[in-house]
């Protein structure tokens, strides 16, 4: 995942061993995350990984490793030709 902070991007990865731990913490985050940038680096993503929020993708379309179901409930998904940054370097739609 890509964090912005003062215009300068980070990639953030989770990696844990324990299924509950995983629940737990995503939980906890996306209640707080009001988007994420995926950039065109990632070659994966499982079933189920984002659940809700924004989510602006640098690729045009989905990457043959991505399940097609990585974002699903309340997410939406928007693909590099369909958003851009503002000023500010926040995600808007074109």
């Amino acid at each position: 995942m890509e964090i912005k902070i003062n215009n300068v991007a980070y990639l953030v990865v989770l990696d844990f061993q324990s299924e509950d731990l995983i629940g737990l913490l995503s939980e906890l985050l996306l209640e707080r995350i009001k988007y994420v940038v995926i950039p065109e680096s990632v070659e994966k993503i499982d079933a189920h990984a984002l659940s809700q929020g924004t989510i602006y993708c640098k690729t045009l379309e989905k990457p043959k490793g991505w399940d097609k179901d990585f974002a699903f409930l309340q997410a939406k998904v928007y693909w590099g030709d369909e958003w851009e940054y503002n000023e500010e370097g926040i995600p808007v739609l074109k």
